[in-house]
């Protein structure tokens, strides 16, 4: 989100945040009213850095508190842990966007 701050403004960057969410909310409404089963269903989108906060390279790459302020002048809600855990191979910041969504595009 800080990106698309820098790239479009507060405005524009809220607004594509905001389309973004009506599409998959969208998708959930259709499927449900047309009875396609598509194996849609919520859950949380999960950011993390690319290296985990074990290599050297992680404190030059965390770009996630960026993205917290980001997310917080932009009114969007959010999880953010700084010490988080992704199976074995991670460990390190998460930023946790709850009320994502998954579907088979195919079905």
């Amino acid at each position: 989100m800080a990106d698309y701050a820098i790239a479009f403004g507060v405005d524009g960057a809220k607004k594509a945040f905001d389309s973004h969410q009506y599409a998959l909310e969208r998708v959930g409404e259709i499927s449900k009213a047309e009875g396609i089963n598509c194996e849609y269903r919520n859950l949380p989108g999960y950011v993390i850095v690319e290296v985990p906060d074990t290599d050297l390279q992680y404190s030059k790459k965390n770009d996630l508190p960026d993205e917290v302020e980001a997310l917080k002048k932009l009114g969007i809600k959010y999880n953010y842990e700084e010490k988080g855990k992704v199976g074995e191979a991670y460990t390190g910041a998460i930023l946790e966007f709850p009320h994502q969504a998954t579907f088979h595009p195919t079905k």
